[in-house]
């Protein structure tokens, strides 16, 4: 994935940063793009979006768009405490840092099933770290949302964490009210350590940027732009350079919002046989002569 971004920001020097929350980091111009989960770009439970209550379902957060799709990435559900074989019998479920794609999944989780359980964000430097966070932390469950063999997943499999299903996602309306939350199975051929295939989540991985906004005085181009206090949007021919440079076939997920760069190129119409009503009145014109001539050739002659 770097080595696609660097090439599409031809003769820049592109950085990777860690974040706690990557799309924050754009919003406040530390980053230009970030690497997010679609979970990222809704903002989960009644407290974070300033609801009172739960089951009003996600709100999405205004001012980031996907800039490209990266792949796949899956909903870890580990079972920490060895007596625990669903995730309703959880009373503690701990997850990644609070604002990055795992902790909004998790609650995303919480809510959707109607549990009681309490989310905990962790935090730590690196895979190995993250994963011996996420044991000591006390907790039942344990939800990774990463790509599958992500290092983290990998460490907790070694240490005996095991996978457990997630049942009764599609028993209500979870499937419209979380439509970027997808039901996929894990089996053997991704985790050789797991016997039966296990049911879980998936999302789609994907590029964000800042969207343009709704509102402008000055336009987001030109001398004008740096007026704009607020983080600009990628040019349409950055969009589809990373498209390109990271070779995805498959559409980004309708429900977030995307570039208009992304955007299908339909063919032109033909153009008008009739653009202009001179050209009509030339036309008719022809068309009388023509007649006219016509009746000179062929009418008949007298002496």
């Amino acid at each position: 994935m770097l080595r696609a971004t660097r090439r599409a920001f031809a003769g820049r020097n592109v950085e990777l940063r860690r974040s706690l929350d990557p799309l924050a980091a754009v919003a406040a111009g530390e980053a230009r793009i970030a690497m997010v989960g679609a979970p990222a770009f809704f903002t989960q439970g009644a407290a974070e979006a300033g609801r009172s209550g739960n089951g009003v379902g996600p709100v999405l957060r205004p001012g980031f768009q996907a800039v490209s799709l990266v792949g796949e990435s899956y909903l870890h559900v580990f079972a920490l405490d060895p007596e625990i074989r669903d995730l309703t019998e959880a009373a503690t479920v701990a997850t990644g840092p609070e604002g990055s794609t795992g902790h909004r999944a998790a609650i995303a989780l919480v809510e959707g099933l109607g549990l009681a359980a309490r989310v905990d964000p962790v935090e730590a430097a690196d895979a190995e770290s993250f994963s011996g966070a996420l044991r000591a932390s006390g907790a039942d469950i344990a939800v990774v949302m990463q790509p599958l063999r992500n290092a983290t997943v990998r460490r907790l499999l070694e240490n005996g964490a095991s996978l457990v299903s997630l049942n009764g996602w599609d028993d209500g309306n979870n499937r419209i009210v979380y439509p970027y939350l997808q039901p996929v199975r894990l089996t053997r051929a991704d985790y050789p350590e797991i016997g039966a295939p296990i049911e879980t989540l998936s999302a789609q991985l994907v590029l964000a940027g800042p969207a343009p906004r709704d509102e402008r005085r000055v336009g987001d181009q030109g001398p004008g732009a740096s007026f704009i206090p607020t983080a600009q949007p990628l040019g349409g021919d950055t969009v589809r350079a990373l498209h390109e440079a990271l070779g995805q076939s498959a559409e980004i997920h309708p429900v977030l919002p995307q570039s208009a760069a992304l955007a299908p190129a339909f063919p032109a119409p033909p153009a008008a046989l009739n653009p202009a009503p001179a050209i009509s009145f030339l036309t008719v014109l022809i068309i009388i002569m023509l007649v006219w001539m016509s009746w000179l050739l062929f009418r008949t002659e007298y002496r």
